[in-house]
């Protein structure tokens, strides 16, 4: 008999879904090969007893073909591991973060996470309240061990501890901003004011973000910023903003599965 889901709408995403989407799809590219590894060493050691037995075995071959996929599997795994660790490196950061927003709820803001543009990006956060409409990406990066360590921002760029990264996340989340301004534009014909925010949980982060376009903070900070924004939205406004997004995200999902 055909079923379907009890639900009449689909569920907004968690924080860090789609990252950890991407970690599963890896995982699931990796486990036919260990499968078949097992296997191998299953059949190999049959033919090893049967060997041992008198069972005019044949071992090598069925050896030779186990140690062959194992080397695949083992090569396959190394390079498969910085990738694996730095999703999960960023997952916890959009989850960290994304419970940290949270508790912005009691302040009247709407939270949403994990907006995904299928096949091209995603936005790690999205909060909606009196303060506007702000587009937050979370960038976990992993500290050393020992010495000083910092997020320095000059309003335009930033350096992570000297290091400038490959893709410009002032730039990144200025351009969500934009994109997300965009949607809420053409879904409700209304311009909201909108900021793109970039957070480095861990880190401490030098240089001011203030009357900047782009925030460069942490967490913590964010929450601070955010009670010195003046009142731009009012609850109707913001609920319009919230269902427009969430109806973006259950298209995008719908379209997908």
């Amino acid at each position: 008999m055909e079923t379907r889901s009890p639900l009449k709408e689909k569920p907004l995403h968690l924080p860090g879904q789609s990252t950890q989407d991407e970690i599963d799809r890896l995982l699931d590219d990796f486990l036919p090969l260990a499968v078949t590894v097992f296997f191998f060493a299953l059949f190999s050691a049959y033919e090893w007893a049967a060997w041992l037995l008198r069972w005019q075995p044949q071992p090598i071959p069925l050896t030779v073909a186990t140690a062959v996929w194992a080397a695949v599997m083992a090569r396959r795994y190394i390079r498969m591991r910085p990738q694996l660790r730095n999703l999960r490196l960023g997952r916890e950061g959009e989850i960290s973060v994304g419970q940290s927003l949270e508790a912005l709820r009691e302040k009247g803001y709407k939270v949403l996470h994990d907006i995904e543009v299928p096949g091209k990006f995603n936005v790690d956060h999205v909060i909606v309240g009196p303060g506007g409409v702000f587009v937050i990406e979370t960038k976990m990066r992993s500290k050393p061990m020992r010495g000083d360590v910092h997020v320095v921002y000059d309003g335009e760029s930033v350096t992570v501890n000297g290091y400038t990264p490959d893709r410009n996340p002032v730039f990144q989340a200025k351009w969500h901003a934009d994109w997300i301004g965009q949607l809420l534009a053409k879904e409700t014909r209304k311009t909201f004011p909108l900021r793109g925010v970039v957070t480095y949980p861990g880190w401490y982060v030098n240089g001011t973000s203030t009357g900047r376009e782009v925030w460069v903070l942490t967490p913590e900070n964010f929450a601070i910023f955010l009670d010195h924004e003046k009142p731009k939205l009012n609850a109707d406004e913001i609920q319009m903003a919230t269902d427009a997004l969430a109806r973006f995200v259950r298209a995008s999902a719908a379209k997908a599965s």
